[in-house]
């Protein structure tokens, strides 16, 4: 499991993730995109996901499906997420695996200043910040006691790091990214 994490600050949404992966009792952590919980978009659009998600790693490896996207020029809705993207990610089997039935899956989506968080088919838009996977009541703490007086990396990262000093499946080093210039920033 991981810990993803994201604010929205000034018209901007900006969003953590730990690289640890597991493979049965082995705890890696790689930098490689492939392997990143926290994926970018030419359409301007950034996906964290934890859960079956990674384990598949279909956003990554099927960076062909997000651009298919009709945006309007309004931005990305829920409407958009539930109409356009859902269906995408069923068809390759994002939340319902066949032998599996269905599999969670949590995501959190920003596209300029919006934030949505995706938990399986259910959309919800978050007004301020939010945190999935593993560790997610001691990020959301840090998120509640730190998120005014901190810069929203400064804020993700202590939330990531509070997460990783608890729980095992958590680690860095941390991968940070933002809606306004979708560059990877690793942290140790």
């Amino acid at each position: 499991m991981s810990v993803v994490v994201a604010i929205k600050k000034d018209g901007v949404v900006y969003m953590g993730a730990d690289t640890q992966t597991t493979s049965g009792i082995q705890r890696r952590n790689y930098l490689k995109e492939s392997n990143l919980k926290i994926a970018t978009f030419d359409n301007g659009m950034i996906i964290g996901h934890v859960g079956a998600v990674s384990r598949k790693s279909i956003l990554f490896h099927s960076k062909n499906i997000i651009p298919k996207l009709k945006i309007p020029k309004e931005g990305l809705t829920k409407k958009v997420i539930y109409e356009q993207l859902i269906p995408m990610l069923r068809d390759q089997d994002v939340f319902f695996d066949k032998e599996e039935a269905e599999v969670d899956a949590s995501m959190l989506i920003g596209y300029g200043d919006k934030l949505f968080r995706v938990r399986n088919e259910s959309v919800t838009e978050i007004n301020e910040y939010s945190c999935i996977g593993s560790g997610v009541d001691f990020a959301w703490a840090v998120m509640e006691i730190y998120h005014e007086r901190l810069d929203p990396v400064s804020l993700l990262d202590k939330a990531m790091r509070a997460s990783a000093n608890k729980i095992s499946s958590v680690s860095g080093p941390f991968v940070f990214v933002n809606t306004k210039d979708r560059k990877i920033e690793v942290r140790e």
